[in-house]
């Protein structure tokens, strides 16, 4: 369609030949062949011409707190002012988008503004690049955008951020015991 932008689904008919048997006659192979349909559906990303939006990079981080966070920063490149703006992350399996829609305010033309996700990432999720994409909805129009999310676990993915919570609340504690500690050996040098 004309205006068309974003995901769209493309229903694809394949109509080919395979070989259902074989019969030998005095040495000779004849194959036999037969008609065969099959219909396949694929997920196609259409740039529409004229997209005032686009993501110009993102960020996946861990905050202690929240669990993770995903950062994008969405461009206005278009002439016109896009008014009451957000976004929706839509993640595929091992990501999950945690709350429905992020706040972007109005978007006047050649402005950025910053939408800030929290995900659910899968234990099973392999080091690599995943497609997403960002539902934005204005006033204005509404529209899908790609972004490329790289995931690579580190020192803080799994059981070591638990471990170093647990190391760094035993330490404090540790102090704070050897701190009392050091002022009642004060307190009884001074009675003395």
């Amino acid at each position: 369609m004309k205006n068309a932008s974003g995901w769209s689904r493309l229903y694809l008919e394949i109509s080919y030949q395979q070989q259902a048997d074989v019969s030998v006659k005095s040495g000779e192979v004849f194959p036999l062949y037969e008609a065969a349909k099959d219909n396949l559906s694929l997920d196609v990303f259409v740039a529409g011409e004229g997209q005032p939006l686009s993501i110009l990079g993102s960020s996946l981080s861990r905050n202690l707190f929240r669990g993770h966070s995903l950062k994008a920063i969405i461009s206005n490149d278009g002439p016109d002012d896009l008014h009451n703006c957000s976004a929706r992350l839509l993640a595929p399996s091992p990501f999950s988008a945690m709350g429905s829609e992020e706040a972007l305010g109005d978007l006047p033309a050649g402005s950025l503004a910053l939408a800030d996700f929290n995900l659910r990432i899968d234990g099973e999720a392999k080091q690599q690049d995943y497609q997403m994409s960002s539902r934005i909805c204005c006033q204005e129009r509404c529209s899908s955008l790609p972004m490329t999310v790289s995931w690579r676990p580190g020192l803080l993915q799994g059981w070591a951020l638990p471990a170093l919570t647990i190391i760094g609340l035993a330490a404090i504690f540790m102090g704070r015991r050897y701190l009392l500690g050091r002022d009642k050996r004060r307190r009884s040098v001074r009675r003395n």
